[in-house]
């Protein structure tokens, strides 16, 4: 039984070897052409509000009492200044990517898969779908992302029996990035010393050390000793007055 399991366990991965391997390509094959080209979406296309959106009325008469409120509080907690959601989250620049896949005639390819990809700062590929060419062979994407500035964008059509693997690419601009949030120059960041702080400090510790110093060697050591010697003094006058009256000088 042990030499049964052995052997189709050999046998399945062979199987699955196999199928993973990819199919050999056709000599036959005609060669084909891919183009990529990007454009910002209309404006109008992008401000027009999804219908769910725009039939959901408590949802935006919760927006507007929320907006109404930040802008009648924020002068209490935000130092004047209310901070809107287009402030707060990077601004969203759909872009459109266009695919033209045509064969070698220059005739359009139609209803065949084309995958996009962007590659990200780091190198890596993000694979963002496969969509099909339409009767132009022509494959459009809509990309709506946070990302600012350029990026490498890949589009691939990975071919069949008849037509053969074409590959472009293009850089596609999402837009200038946002100035930084700190300062050109810096407020209080070196690693050096610096007037205020050096000021600060030295107060502080300093009024701190004066104090301890008072309380310590003034009030604890001079005027406690100098009380109790007062009061031996007392004690003794005190004590020669009696033996005085008790002998009758």
């Amino acid at each position: 039984a042990l030499r049964v399991l052995l052997i189709a366990a050999i046998v399945g991965a062979a199987v699955s070897a196999n199928a993973q391997q990819p199919p050999a390509a056709n000599k036959n094959a005609k060669p084909t052409t891919l183009s990529l080209e990007w454009e910002p979406v209309p404006t109008e296309e992008t401000a027009a509000a999804s219908p769910a959106e725009a039939g959901d009325s408590k949802a935006a008469g919760s927006r507007r009492v929320y907006y109404f409120a930040v802008q009648t509080l924020s002068p209490l907690f935000w130092g004047g200044k209310a901070s809107t959601a287009g402030e707060d989250k990077p601004r969203v620049r759909p872009l459109a990517i266009s695919a033209k896949l045509k064969d070698a005639s220059g005739a359009p390819l139609s209803y065949q898969a084309v995958g996009f990809a962007l590659e990200t700062s780091f190198g890596t590929l993000l694979p963002l779908g496969k969509v099909p060419t339409d009767g132009d062979g022509r494959a459009k994407l809509v990309v709506r992302d946070r990302r600012c500035g350029s990026y490498p964008f890949q589009a691939v059509y990975g071919g069949d029996q008849t037509n053969k693997v074409s590959y472009a690419q293009a850089r596609v601009d999402f837009g200038p990035c946002p100035a930084p949030a700190l300062p050109a120059a810096g407020i209080l960041i070196t690693p050096y010393k610096t007037a205020p702080i050096t000021l600060a400090f030295t107060f502080f510790y300093g009024t701190m050390w004066v104090v301890f110093a008072y309380s310590v060697g003034y009030l604890l050591l001079y005027r406690m000793r100098r009380a109790g010697g007062d009061g031996a003094d007392v004690r003794l006058m005190a004590g020669r007055d009696s033996e005085s009256t008790r002998h009758g000088y």
